[in-house]
This record gives C-alpha cells, sequence and structure tokens, in this order.
C-alpha cells in the first residue's frame, strides 16, 4: 500500500501451496517501498472466506486495504484477520495469517 493510500499487487508472490507439492516453482520479485509505504503478506485463508456464495477474495481485501491508508502495520495487521475471522462467522475453516510491513524513513 503507498502512503497514499493506493493498494498495489505483486504477481510474483502468488505460487503453489507451500508443502503440497515435491518441486514447486516459485518465482521472485523485487519492488521498493518508499517511507511509510505498507507491504501485506497473507495466506490463502484470508481471500477464501465469507459465505460460499460470496467469498471475500481479493477484490474485498483491496477494499479493507484502501480504507485502512495511515494505520500502522500493526493495525492494517489485525484489522485483515479480525475481518477474515469475521468473514467466517468467527469460526476459522481455513489457515489465517497476515504479516505487514510497513518502511520507514530511515532516520
Amino acid at each position: 500500500m503507498r502512503e497514499n493510500g493506493r493498494v498495489e499487487t505483486v504477481n510474483a508472490a502468488r505460487g503453489p501451496l507451500l508443502g503440497a507439492f515435491p518441486d514447486p516453482e516459485y518465482h521472485e520479485e523485487t519492488f521498493r517501498l518508499a517511507p511509510g509505504e505498507l507491504v501485506l503478506m497473507y495466506t490463502d485463508g484470508v481471500t477464501d472466506v465469507g459465505r460460499a456464495d460470496a467469498p471475500v477474495r481479493e477484490r474485498g481485501l483491496l477494499r479493507l486495504l484502501g480504507a485502512s491508508a495511515g494505520r500502522s502495520a500493526d493495525e492494517v495487521a489485525e484489522q485483515v484477520l479480525t475481518y477474515a475471522l469475521h468473514s467466517q462467522g468467527g469460526e476459522p475453516t481455513d489457515d489465517i495469517a497476515a504479516l505487514s510491513v510497513r518502511a520507514l524513513n530511515g532516520r
């Protein structure tokens, strides 16, 4: 998430399920975060939640992140986890993990 609240995705971050295949192929992508910008890493349990006929998916997560501009990295991760749990009725049915990191200004 850029400092202005614009959310971008890192396409190379998508890959096969960890531990599910004997020789998975993963891709690497480099990107820069300017001071104040945030990166969120999450498991598919965050986006595969919700009613069977209306899962959250990535669009729901992008809307949530867009509304999180200015919040701390901890607050963003907590909001994502709360949203995912709430979308499942409070009972996790899949792995749910989120890690967010905000770039500092180096001072």
